[in-house]
């Protein structure tokens, strides 16, 4: 008796996606400032990927660098916000000429909690995405977010979250949306430990509406200290 392993001459190995690499490097730095809080933060991310693979996958290295002011403020024990703005940059080869490469960096963030057991959230930003992007370059992200926060149970908790994206291609003339519902159960299971259960609903949307998609998934993760 005996194995026999064999491939037939017309199963060609099969890869989709590129290989690739983040770099991310941030340097920030925090100071009180009138009963609140003021930062400022530098901020460098690159993307690499095989000289090899760019062409074939359509998927081009790119750089960004961010400079941004944030204030944060407590207004009470119940309302807190936070607004962040600045510059960023996107630079990389094969990035044509007519793209704006700068633009304003803008983070807005405001909480409110309405009693001990539930706050509410709204949220602004606008960044580029240079990781895992439709797009073979990177995108410009606008994305607005409202969330609410709920414990049911000293125990249980459950979060809400809706949000908005709209997507600015870099490579190509083109952009796309997503709308998504996250919602989160969780139990904290004691030392220091939490099982959460995570629903998640997405609805992509392009120009094309024969091309605009839906899914759904479920996930559960169990995170703590032992």
């Amino acid at each position: 008796k005996g194995k026999a392993r064999f491939r037939p001459a017309y199963f060609e190995p099969t890869r989709l996606e590129a290989n690739e690499a983040l770099l991310s490097l941030k340097a920030e730095h925090v100071r009180p400032l009138a009963g609140g809080e003021a930062g400022l933060t530098i901020a460098y991310d690159r993307i690499v990927v095989p000289e090899s693979q760019q062409e074939k996958y359509e998927r081009f290295p790119a750089s960004t660098l961010r400079g941004s002011l944030a204030y944060g403020y407590k207004f009470s024990e119940r309302f807190a916000v936070l607004a962040e703005g600045g510059l960023t940059t996107i630079s990389g080869d094969d990035i044509s000429d007519k793209v704006k490469r700068t633009r304003p960096y803008l983070r807005a963030e405001a909480e409110v909690k309405a009693t001990d057991r539930i706050a509410f959230g709204a949220g602004f930003s606008q960044d580029y995405a240079l990781f895992d992007p439709d797009d073979p370059i990177a995108e410009f992200h606008r994305r607005w977010q409202f969330v609410v926060k709920s414990k049911l149970t000293d125990k249980v908790g459950l979060d809400l979250a809706l949000q908005r994206v709209h997507k600015d291609w870099i490579y190509y003339n083109y952009d796309t949306s997503e709308r998504r519902l996250v919602a989160t159960l969780s139990f904290d299971t004691g030392k220091n430990s939490k099982l959460e259960v995570e629903f998640n609903r997405l609805l992509h949307g392009e120009r094309d509406t024969d091309l605009s998609y839906s899914g759904s998934s479920v996930t559960s993760r169990f995170t703590g200290t032992f």
